[in-house]
């Protein structure tokens, strides 16, 4: 009787200690997953960033060129003012929301601006979307204005070409993340322009609140974290396609890596 009782009771001892090992082993696994998912929100949004960037592409091997950073698909006397956004909507699957889109009339005419309200969802970020001053049908993710930018005309109304890039792709940014402050209608033909000689190289203008860095994409379609305290010119000849110049991802990128400056 005595060894049948000692018997029951050291089996329960056995199950509880093997449910409070189980019961440990689920709760390491939460942990880690938190904690990575802590670590690694930027890659959503990064993930955003390369399908469009994708997309660019995909609109440069069906019509030979790259869409325009003002939405010019005809020579200069015809502008039709939409954004570069729009114009690859076919490419994200979007052809029946382009085809609503009056290409004649420029982003906020009377009809299509009523289509702002229809972003797809691939242009709103996690980040900006709980930006508490957020509009609805705005975007931060933007091409770079200015001279020597992949989308920036060369000529009126003519876009680069792939052979104009001649720092290469993968060393030539096309997308920024920008603060959502700075999140412009995404049907608009506005982006982000950089000058690291102007007021234009304020880099509290890209990224987010609380973060070091920013996301940045480049032609080739390789997500980057950039560091906010690198040195401006060095984020300029990132966004220059033909300055000859090497990108020192070394100062950029975030975390910066031991025995590097940013200088």
């Amino acid at each position: 009787m005595l060894q049948a009782r000692l018997a029951i009771w050291m089996v329960w001892v056995a199950s509880s200690c093997l449910a409070l090992s189980r019961c440990q082993a689920e709760q390491v696994p939460r942990a880690a997953q938190e904690t990575q998912g802590e670590s690694t929100e930027w890659k959503t949004r990064a993930e955003k960033m390369v399908k469009v960037t994708q997309a660019v592409s995909k609109y440069y091997d069906e019509n030979n060129k790259f869409p325009s950073i003002v939405g010019l698909d005809k020579p200069f006397y015809a502008r039709q003012h939409l954004s570069w956004r729009v114009w690859i909507l076919p490419q994200l699957g979007k052809q029946e929301l382009f085809n609503q889109f009056k290409t004649d009339e420029a982003w906020n005419s009377e009809h299509n601006i009523k289509l702002i309200e229809k972003m797809p969802e691939i242009y709103l970020t996690d980040r900006a979307a709980k930006f508490e001053n957020h509009k609805p049908g705005t975007t931060t993710i933007q091409a770079l204005s200015g001279d020597g930018g992949i989308l920036d005309s060369e000529r009126p109304g003519i876009p680069p070409s792939r052979e104009a890039i001649v720092d290469g792709m993968s060393e030539t940014a096309l997308l920024a993340e920008c603060h959502p402050s700075r999140a412009t209608p995404w049907t608009k033909p506005d982006d982000f322009p950089f000058d690291p000689t102007t007021n234009d190289a304020d880099v509290s203008r890209f990224g987010n609140d609380g973060e070091d860095f920013f996301v940045i994409v480049t032609v080739s379609g390789d997500a980057h974290r950039i560091r906010k305290d690198a040195d401006v010119k060095h984020i300029d000849r990132m966004f220059q396609r033909d300055d000859k110049r090497e990108t020192p991802w070394a100062q950029l990128k975030y975390p910066q890596k031991a025995g590097t400056t940013s200088k």
